[in-house]
């Protein structure tokens, strides 16, 4: 999925799901900076204090995709969840609403609440909120491939409904130059399939590395998604992993499949910005207009705010200044949540499905 879901459908769901605009607007952003948050290791400040964080994303073309640390460490568990089910490889197979990514949803809402009596979260609890829904939510969008290099992950005779058209002829020169460029693309996670499993609309099938054909109708499965989205953020907010929660309401699923069949600009942001217009123009039913905006570097993100460093100067000698605020900003809350949902993953809920992710 790409910012069009993971950001502004994330922020539609937690509203409808009773979160008020600014918690709302808080999981959203932690839900989309899960894919902008690409640096890891030591922040180093001119005083000589270090902060750690960790990357739940890389460059699609950065040559450490193709690590197994790397995998171990970001797509595995913050993009293509393993099921845990089956034999062999086929326990790292992403499964939507696998009884580990359940597992997943428990953990998140039992450490979020020192008190569930309260029901007050903790001061992270809402950026770890928003990282497992990105996740959650993937689980949809990524399900049938796995987050290492594996040749599960091939993509043969990919066609879209959109094959079965006469395409003009530019249409069929980027079909076959797209071909061309998914046959050099490692076998990791859906990177064969280009952006086919991130289009809310398209119905799509291809053959996998096993000789299985896959079909895909993507619309059914994002409309899917949020519901059980849905159901998480209400069990959030009454701080009971297994409560009887209802999804979302007919009419919301109808929107939400109006807007997602409408919006096929092929650019994700393109699609971002339609829904925000939507948003902050009291176009979605039950929400009263409200600003809504995404930053994920320079001036005015969350990464600014705490460190007022660029990205050039991370990588020079340029050293942020520490002050007491650093504590308290949301970069670092989200870096908290995110190292949080790492440990979990690796420590606490793979082991227990006999996973040790190579």
């Amino acid at each position: 999925m790409q910012i069009d879901f993971h950001h502004a459908v994330t922020y539609v769901v937690a509203r409808w799901a009773g979160f008020p605009h600014a918690a709302a607007a808080t999981i959203a952003h932690a839900a989309q900076y899960v894919d902008d948050a690409t640096n890891n290791g030591p922040v180093r400040f001119a005083d000589g204090r270090l902060y750690y964080r960790t990357a739940s994303a890389h460059r699609m073309l950065d040559m450490k995709n193709l690590s197994a640390q790397q995998n171990h460490l970001a797509w595995v568990p913050f993009h293509f969840l393993p099921s845990g089910e089956g034999v062999g490889i086929e326990r790292l197979v992403c499964r939507p609403n696998s009884a580990l990514a359940r597992h997943m949803l428990e953990c998140c809402i039992d450490d979020s609440y020192e008190d569930k009596s309260t029901r007050k979260p903790s001061a992270h609890a809402l950026y770890r909120l928003g990282i497992t829904a990105h996740v959650y939510a993937d689980t949809w969008a990524h399900q049938n491939f796995v987050g290492i290099v594996d040749p599960i992950n091939q993509v043969k005779r990919l066609r879209t409904a959109n094959d079965e058209l006469d395409p003009n002829p530019w249409d069929a020169v980027k079909q076959i130059l797209s071909r061309l460029f998914r046959r050099e693309l490692p076998a990791l996670g859906h990177g064969q399939a280009l952006t086919e499993p991130d289009l809310p609309w398209l119905n799509w099938t291809y053959v996998n590395g096993r000789g299985e054909t896959i079909k895909r109708r993507n619309l059914d499965l994002f409309v899917d998604a949020a519901d059980h989205l849905a159901q998480f953020f209400r069990r959030f907010r009454v701080a009971d992993a297994k409560a009887e929660v209802a999804g979302l309401s007919p009419a919301q699923k109808s929107q939400l499949r109006a807007l997602f069949d409408a919006l096929r600009d092929q650019n994700g942001e393109q699609r971002h910005a339609a829904w925000l217009d939507a948003i902050t123009k009291g176009r979605i039913h039950g929400i009263a207009p409200v600003p809504l905006g995404y930053i994920a570097k320079g001036p005015g993100s969350w990464k600014d705010a705490a460190l007022a460093i660029t990205e050039d100067a991370e990588s020079s000698e340029a050293r942020p200044t520490y002050s007491a605020a650093f504590l308290a900003s949301e970069w670092k809350m989200f870096h908290d949540a995110a190292m949080d949902h790492l440990r979990m993953m690796t420590r606490h809920i793979f082991p227990q499905y006999g996973l040790v992710i190579p």
